[in-house]
């Protein structure tokens, strides 16, 4: 089933004493670039996570939050140095500043009551830690179903692309007799405003040889078997690399196709491909 690489998932885990939250977010990208938001993971058990995800979502740019807290007063706290050191820094200047003076007591409780300068101290055993394991790949597995849902909508997208190239492509046929006709009145007027003799023999073997030369039916037929191939792929778990290769391969056919039209009317349908082909390049930079 075919994935696109933007995708959200979350989970929850909650209990009488604590409560667990996980959101994981996923962009496009060519590589694989996870970024953990949390403040108490061991790098061990941060590691852990980095692996998980990696094996589950593959590739794109991940960003996986996670909060925890306990819900009872039994958590350990703990002074914030740092914080406290800068309260008590601001708190002495505008002290000095006003020429006030105030209890060491009371400077030092007031400081205290500050925020973030008192915070819990999480403490994360091993059944904690599985709590968090679990509602990381529960997020991780809620992603997936994102992105195969908006893989589903990709697919439709990119069956309407595919099928304006098709359509496109069966209209050439439309104005072939008419290009051929162009051609030989070209040489034909060409040979005449340079008042050359011609060899009737001569002429028709190097007429073969132009409409040889300007004959688009291998470009017309490669096309359609890559539209076809392109369509299946789609349906076989398809990665957005293959088909971006895919792609290209058509986009060498329509391009020869251009470069063989020679008529005006062909050369509109050929821009109209091209245009469906750079909207199909565009949708496949989100595809897994």
């Amino acid at each position: 089933m075919m994935q696109s690489m933007t995708g959200y998932g979350k989970s929850t885990f909650e209990n009488d004493s604590l409560k667990i939250e996980v959101e994981i977010k996923s962009l496009n990208s060519k590589n694989t670039d996870i970024r953990i938001k949390n403040g108490f993971l061991s790098a061990e058990n941060e590691l852990k996570i980095r692996k998980l995800l990696s094996q589950t979502l593959v590739r794109g740019k991940i960003d996986c939050q996670i909060n925890f807290e306990y819900k009872t007063n039994k958590a350990k706290h703990r002074i914030n140095p740092q914080i406290f050191d800068i309260f008590y820094k601001q708190s002495e200047n505008i002290l000095q500043k006003y020429s006030k003076n105030i209890a060491e007591t009371d400077f030092f409780r007031t400081i205290m009551q500050l925020p973030d300068v008192v915070e819990p101290e999480e403490i994360i055993d091993d059944k904690i830690w599985d709590y968090i394991y679990k509602c990381v790949s529960k997020s991780a597995e809620n992603l997936t179903q994102f992105r195969i849902q908006e893989g589903k909508a990709t697919a439709e997208v990119l069956k309407n692309y595919l099928q304006n190239i098709s359509d496109n492509l069966s209209k050439v046929a439309d104005y072939e007799q008419d290009r051929i006709k162009i051609i030989k009145e070209r040489i034909t007027n060409a040979l005449k405003e340079n008042e050359l003799k011609i060899d009737k023999d001569r002429f028709e073997a190097e007429l073969i040889y132009y409409l040889e030369k300007y004959d688009i039916n291998e470009e017309k037929t490669r096309l359609s078997n890559h539209i076809k191939y392109f369509n299946e792929t789609m349906c076989n778990n398809a990665t957005g690399k293959k088909l971006g290769f895919i792609a290209q391969e058509m986009g060498r056919e329509i391009n020869t196709l251009g470069s063989k039209a020679n008529h005006f009317e062909i050369q509109r349908l050929v821009v109209a491909m091209k245009d469906n082909l750079e909207k199909i390049k565009e949708q496949i930079l989100n595809i897994l």
